[in-house]
């Protein structure tokens, strides 16, 4: 057992930020697919609904693929491909990006925003009760070992 100095010394050490993006790592796939969810509900990370279909032919056949974002409103899913190739990148310290390595990735950002990656209130409390809050608390904890 770790004595209160020894303990406190360890948090002097503490890479909080590190610690954060180990943590962002090890909850990527949980996060890509809170973004896929979101997505396919037809919001964008700052919750607002998706630019809708310009034509209303196209907004038909989408809505019944999927009426879950109400007619007209964008899922961003049609094949899958464009889903199926989100990844997350910790690019530093302080830093992640979601992105798709897909085609459609430029077109769809120019289309739709940069806000289609990311997660809005609802699913970062998604995340936060699906299990990023335990392991970040896991990780501080092995790591002032307590």
């Amino acid at each position: 057992m770790a004595t209160i100095e020894e303990v406190n010394n360890y948090w002097k050490q503490l890479d909080i930020e590190k610690v954060i993006m180990d943590t962002v790592e090890q909850n990527a796939e949980l996060m890509l697919e809170l973004n896929k969810k979101q997505l396919k509900e037809g919001f964008d990370s700052e919750g607002k609904r998706l630019r809708e279909y310009k034509s209303s032919l196209y907004a038909e056949v989408k809505h019944r693929m999927n009426p879950v974002p109400g007619f007209g409103n964008p899922d961003l899913y049609k094949t899958g491909s464009f889903f199926l190739e989100f990844t997350l990148r910790v690019t530093g310290k302080k830093k992640f990006f979601m992105y798709s390595q897909d085609d459609k990735y430029y077109r769809l950002v120019k289309d739709y925003g940069e806000n289609i990656f990311g997660l809005g209130t609802d699913k970062r409390t998604e995340l936060i009760d699906g299990g990023f809050r335990s392991d970040l608390q896991n990780k501080v904890k092995a790591e002032v070992r307590l």
